[in-house]
């Protein structure tokens, strides 16, 4: 009968022991490795997607029901990012965008870059109870929407001729016709973590699909490769604003 395990027995156990917690820890780390690199950008691109889901549907609803006034205003940064303002009337059935004290109001929804921030907000005229109203400017105040950075925020609009420009515009309704007709307006906006996670390059438009004539060019960006190891999400919203090309 065997009274236990002889020394080499052991070491040898040991050995293999010691084997098996290092390929355990190694395993444990890369898999740390990959939650810390891959949690941050899907975070990113959460964000990213419900801004460019709320970006299309508010554009695409742009003058409409409003007799009178700005439809959508559209300024160039003289430094850099751009900013929008949009106006709808809101009507029964829109509860979901305008909730319910916000049928028969005017809603405003306006977006920009304050440093890294991006800055959004709403508001509704006449003011409602409950609503947040319109300064005395008729826009609303604003605050931070997202909490990634936005290294871009481009704005351009495409006329009813098909051409796609980058430039201030602004359409204003008269009748219920706007004045500077618009076709169409895309949004081009990166997102940035705020921690480096080392992963690989981000070349800005390589997984974009750009209509003809719009292109980063014309946002004026470049596609030159970011090395620093944040991680970057990019969209594109191209939304149509039949309401402002009739």
């Amino acid at each position: 009968m065997r009274r236990g395990f002889t020394l080499v027995e052991l070491l040898v156990a040991v050995a293999v022991l010691g084997l098996l917690l290092v390929v355990a820890a190694g395993a444990l780390s890369s898999s740390a490795l990959v939650e810390r690199r891959t949690r941050p950008q899907a975070l990113l691109a959460d964000e990213a997607s419900l801004l460019a889901s709320a970006l299309s549907r508010e554009l695409f609803l742009a003058g409409y029901g409003m007799a009178s006034g700005v439809a959508l205003d559209l300024q160039q940064g003289t430094s850099g990012e751009d900013a929008l303002t949009l106006r709808y009337a809101c009507e029964s059935g829109m509860e979901g965008l305008c909730f319910a004290g916000g049928v028969g109001k005017t809603k405003t929804v306006r977006y920009a870059v304050a440093g890294s921030a991006l800055q959004g907000g709403i508001c509704f005229s006449p003011s409602a109870a409950g609503l947040p109203s319109c300064g005395t400017d008729g826009l609303p105040s604003l605050g931070r929407a997202l909490e990634a950075e936005v290294e871009a925020l481009r704005v351009a609009y495409r006329d009813p001729a098909g051409s796609w420009t980058r430039a201030s515009r602004t359409a204003t309704m008269a009748s219920g016709v706007p004045d500077n007709k618009v076709a169409a307006v895309a949004v081009y906006f990166r997102l940035k973590g705020k921690a480096r996670t080392g992963g690989q390059s981000f070349t800005p438009g390589s997984g974009l699909a750009f209509p003809d004539g719009l292109s980063l060019t014309l946002f004026g960006l470049s596609n030159t490769a970011l090395t620093d190891g944040y991680p970057r999400v990019e969209r594109l919203v191209v939304a149509l604003t039949p309401n402002l090309s009739k």
